[in-house]
């Protein structure tokens, strides 16, 4: 095989170890960023996609995944180039490949149960995101109901107490998603010690293509369920190239299901369900309704740049500013941005209007958002956060940003409201009418909570799983 490689990153250098391994060429790396060009990678100079003009029957991988919810990349390598699309590949098209040559799994079923296990793939060090929090809050909910319920991950990450149901399998990977070969070896030995088994992945890692491998040797002793998490193009493609050994797909939210249809996955495998949300039916939240006193706004989630763009929390802040909207901001979470965000607010004095307390635990979101009147949200991408979710449960406000994950459960104008991509400053006139017009809080955050809540049903949710993981529920 002659193949090139569109990207430069991480995933690209990823490929070019294993790619050493076997006998595929690499006729070039080609990247859309121009300031890119001319460096090498390796012994590979980094070309720009014009070089394309000499494609002569090659392959292209599409190494990476970009920010935003669709990336054309693909439809302009077919238009531009007339590149066929039999000869597209995404990242894992290739490692896939490169893996069922180079790995054998011997076909030797002496050691196999006779118990089937349920195994959810957490085998990473885990930071605050929304998969760890439905990870975390999935298998809490599956607890007791669920036989054999196993979960790979590191031991340390979690309070033994809160899964006295729940069998932790100590395995962790420290460089996870580089697929190395022997984390490749180590994941298929690890998975084979629990045959039969379901094995639930929520994202596209070495315990998922050592289930995919092993499924393709024993399909009637390993069953493959991924849950996918995020709308942009790039991680849809990730999860369809693993369609062939997938049972199922759990999608998190009706957009991921459509689009899933629209990458030609059968609507057969598809399923959608929403993580449910335990809320105290008795508590009475009240709404900032006097004028006089501070309207309050949330905001709960990684503070990153790269999809959830926590640099417009500071535009955000800027607008209220300019606008005199009376109000405190609370801000909770951890990430990359972090210490621009804490210099901004030291800087520019507002510390009792704007207050950044880092992460809090899990345990403590609900108390939280019970606080607020209005929760934001200004990603660029979403599959569909939890944040969001919890938020409404407890009748906050939300106002957010158009992504494809968050827009089934905010109906502008009526559960919530929505803006543009980066369009902090409506964002925050938005906020100032609800300052001044402080009877809406109530109204729309109570249809917010009423909406939610038939929608974040734990009963449902553990029906659905029951139903997926028995014998008969996936097929």
């Amino acid at each position: 095989m002659r193949l090139y490689l569109y990207g430069s990153g991480n995933r690209c250098k990823t490929l070019l170890e294993i790619i050493r391994k076997t006998d595929i060429e690499v006729v070039g790396i080609i990247d859309s960023n121009s300031k890119r060009w001319r460096d090498f990678i390796g012994d590979y100079e980094i070309m720009p996609p014009s070089q394309l003009n000499c494609y002569s029957d090659e392959y292209v991988c599409v190494t990476f995944f970009g920010e935003k919810d669709y990336e054309p990349v693909w439809d302009e390598l077919m238009k531009t180039y007339l590149i066929p699309r039999e000869m597209l590949l995404s990242y894992h098209d290739v490692v896939i490949d490169i893996y069922s040559k180079l790995i054998k799994i011997p076909k030797s079923s002496s050691n196999i149960g006779l118990l089937r296990n349920t195994i959810f793939d957490g085998a990473w060090e885990f930071g605050i995101g929304g998969v760890e929090a439905w990870l975390n809050d999935t298998i809490k909910k599956l607890s007791g109901h669920i036989d054999n319920l196993v979960f790979f991950t590191k031991e340390k990450q979690f309070n033994g107490d809160a899964y006295s149901k729940v069998e932790i399998s100590d395995f962790c990977l420290k460089d996870s998603c580089n697929f190395k070969y022997d984390d490749i070896e180590n994941s298929i030995n690890h998975l084979m010690s629990y045959l039969p088994c379901t094995v639930v992945c929520s994202r596209v890692d070495e315990i998922m293509l050592a289930a995919y491998l092993i499924h393709s040797i024993y399909p009637d002793y390993l069953e493959l369920i991924t849950v996918v998490h995020g709308a942009c193009d790039g991680m849809i493609r990730d999860v369809v190239a693993y369609c062939e050994g997938t049972k199922k797909y759990i999608c998190v939210s009706e957009t991921i299901k459509k689009i899933m249809q629209c990458r030609g996955v059968e609507n057969a495998k598809l399923m959608q369900i929403t993580v449910p949300v335990n809320v105290d039916d008795n508590i009475q939240r009240t709404y900032s309704m006097d004028c006089s006193k501070p309207i309050r706004i949330g905001y709960a989630g990684r503070i990153e740049v790269f999809h959830k763009r926590s640099d417009l929390l500071i535009e955000l802040i800027n607008k209220l500013e300019q606008s005199e909207v009376n109000y405190v901001f609370e801000i909770v979470g951890e990430g990359s941005f972090s210490s621009q965000l804490k210099e901004y607010i030291h800087s520019n004095d507002l510390e009792g209007k704007v207050l950044y307390s880092g992460a809090i635990s899990r345990d403590k979101i609900l108390d939280f958002w019970y606080d607020k009147d209005i929760s934001i949200n200004v990603s660029d991408s979403e599959g569909r956060p939890i944040s969001n979710i919890e938020a409404m449960c407890c009748g906050a406000v939300p106002v957010v940003t158009s992504t494809a994950g968050i827009i089934e459960d905010v109906q502008d104008g009526t559960t919530g409201f929505v803006v543009e991509v980066g369009d902090m400053e409506h964002m925050a006139s938005i906020i100032k009418n609800l300052d001044k017009n402080r009877i809406l809080l109530k109204e729309v955050g109570e249809r917010a909570r009423d909406y939610m809540i038939k929608e974040a049903n734990a009963e449902l949710y553990i029906a659905k799983w029951k139903e997926i993981l028995s014998p008969d529920g996936c097929v």
